[in-house]
């Protein structure tokens, strides 16, 4: 059995002022696997050289390092709080610590879309129809859906609030200028830096697809 203490002497330190990277940039990346776990038929563990690591469940993913997963809080039916000490997980199977830090991150994802009016995201099939066949297609689509939610939680809360309301709520730069009590030049500048975030996120140097937010309505 390898250890969480093993594991850590395995993998690569992470540059705590680099951005994490996207599920995106993480795959496609050529950063060797360090260890590799399929948890049932639907869940997977994957830790890279790099020190980060990938959580996959079905179609919901996320990426997180090493170094974050160290003592654990958790409640219980009755809402009292315990935690447990980085000590424990040290000489527990490695991705003991790991699988909790991912479903917690995929909680909070899952929260975020919540907060956000059950926002979803799409890619406009007709231009990935050069991608292949439908499976590589839907895998693809998965990816830029989570894109979107890491880029969106790497904005800070004004970036934030006038990309969803310009791209989401399809409101006028006037209507968000005046919501935000900014210049409509400040709010110019404030889309253009989101949208450059989204094209570097997504290793396109221009936006030739159209990403498409839709509401869902009940």
């Amino acid at each position: 059995m390898m250890t969480l203490k093993e594991l850590r002497t395995m993998v690569g330190s992470v540059d705590k002022e680099m951005r994490v990277p996207s599920v995106r940039k993480l795959t496609e990346s050529r950063v060797p696997v360090v260890v590799k776990e399929k948890l049932d038929q639907k869940a997977e563990l994957t830790v890279f050289a790099n020190g980060y690591v990938l959580y996959r469940i079905d179609n919901r993913v996320t990426v997180f390092p090493i170094p974050e997963c160290q003592s654990y809080c958790y409640e219980d039916v009755s809402g009292a709080g315990e935690t447990i000490s980085s000590d424990f997980f040290e000489n527990e199977n490695w991705y003991v610590r790991l699988i909790l830090e991912g479903e917690d991150r995929l909680k909070e994802n899952q929260r975020i879309r919540q907060n956000t009016r059950e926002v979803s995201y799409s890619i406009v099939s007709e231009d990935w129809a050069v991608l292949g066949t439908e499976a590589n297609r839907a895998l693809d689509h998965l990816i830029e859906m989570e894109t979107i939610q890491d880029i969106l939680k790497n904005m800070d809360e004004r970036q934030r609030y006038a990309f969803m309301r310009y791209h989401i709520d399809c409101a006028t730069q006037k209507e968000i200028a005046n919501e935000l009590d900014i210049p409509r030049t400040t709010l110019t500048d404030i889309l253009r830096k989101t949208m450059k975030m989204v094209r570097e996120e997504m290793g396109v140097e221009r936006v030739d697809i159209e990403v498409s937010f839709k509401r869902n309505r009940k």
